[in-house]
């Protein structure tokens, strides 16, 4: 039982992990985040058809249907609120907030799946939080100025937390498979009204491009939200949430190795931090 518990957690870290390299895919393409969203999932649904297909037989009750089309709108505002806030707000203050998922998803899930948090959950996700913040550094500005794009980024992090206990809940009776496609058909829909907004989707421009999507979609998607999706079915949401606050670590470890960012003592010392908080996710599993 006791290795089963951290064997989840070790599928919950690798796939957050993964998610965490999307910033990565984000700046090797020329789209947005909206029509990187986009291709994102629609070059996912192939693979996520066929995980389903493997799965076998399931039945889809009128409960499923409307958690499924949640989940995929969702998804797509998620990414949507995120992109908004880039341009009306401080990426680092963006970033910051939208880390608020991780309080989100123990409160909400206290609210609606009765899940109540341990001191200890409590405590690894006030030091991730904190590490989180030293790793954004000095730079965070809030002021009227960035009032309106701060609270986009808010909005993100609700339903980043929202679609995370729709899975969870999903996964009680469907395959993680079954649930990533089918959310993905609806996201893409989704993505597309959105794109309209702005002027509608641009397709990739080289077959360089066209492989970053592909590999995206690949690692974030199926690797990165597939890995999550399976972990919901053993461990807490609200461990998943502290697990996620890992992100900020990735990022900053593949914008070093990769772009060859700096990294500071401050920026070291919020690693540290981080992994102190997420020392505690197993006394919550």
């Amino acid at each position: 039982m006791e290795r089963r518990k951290y064997f989840n957690i070790l599928v919950a870290f690798v796939g957050s992990s993964m998610v965490g390299l999307a910033p990565l895919f984000v700046r090797l393409t020329e789209q947005g985040a909206i029509g990187a969203g986009f291709y994102r999932i629609l070059f996912a649904l192939p693979f996520l058809f066929l995980w389903m297909r493997r799965e076998g037989a399931f039945t889809l009750g009128k409960r499923d249907v409307a958690l499924l089309t949640l989940y995929g709108a969702l998804f797509a505002l998620d990414l949507t609120f995120w992109n908004l806030s880039l341009r009306m707000t401080k990426v680092l203050n963006a970033s910051l907030f939208n880390n608020f998922a991780a309080l989100f998803v123990p409160i909400l899930a206290w609210m609606f799946l009765r899940e109540r948090p341990r001191k200890e959950l409590i405590a690894g996700l006030v030091c991730a939080l904190i590490g989180s913040g030293l790793i954004m550094g000095g730079g965070i500005d809030i002021s009227r100025s960035t009032a309106q794009g701060d609270g986009l980024a808010i909005l993100s992090a609700l339903c980043y937390a929202g679609y995370l206990l729709i899975i969870k809940d999903l996964r009680q009776r469907l395959g993680a498979g079954t649930t990533l496609f089918f959310g993905g058909l609806v996201a893409t829909l989704a993505f597309y009204l959105l794109s309209l907004t702005q002027g509608g989707l641009s397709l990739p421009t080289s077959w360089k491009e066209g492989g970053w999507l592909l590999a995206f979609a690949l690692c974030s998607q199926i690797a990165g939200q597939g890995l999550i999706a399976l972990s919901l079915r053993r461990l807490n949401a609200s461990v998943v949430g502290l697990i996620l606050l890992s992100q900020p670590l990735i990022s900053t470890l593949v914008g070093c190795a990769v772009f060859g960012e700096s990294v500071s003592y401050l920026t070291a010392i919020g690693a540290l931090v981080i992994l102190s908080g997420l020392y505690l996710a197993p006394r919550n599993a």
